[in-house]
């Protein structure tokens, strides 16, 4: 397991506007984090591995 930076995009809703925010989170391989950081995140709009 090794720490991928990642960043989140979340989209906007009534109560806060759209952002982003970016994370590292640990994984075995870049696929491994995304699905991680979905399951971190579920809210999120999107999530790419820097």
């Amino acid at each position: 397991m090794r720490w991928f930076s990642v960043r989140v995009y979340f989209p906007a809703t009534p109560f806060y506007e759209a952002f982003t925010h970016e994370d590292e989170i640990l994984g075995v391989d870049p696929e491994d984090a995304l699905k991680r950081a979905y399951w971190n995140w579920p809210e999120a709009e999107k999530v790419e591995v820097l």
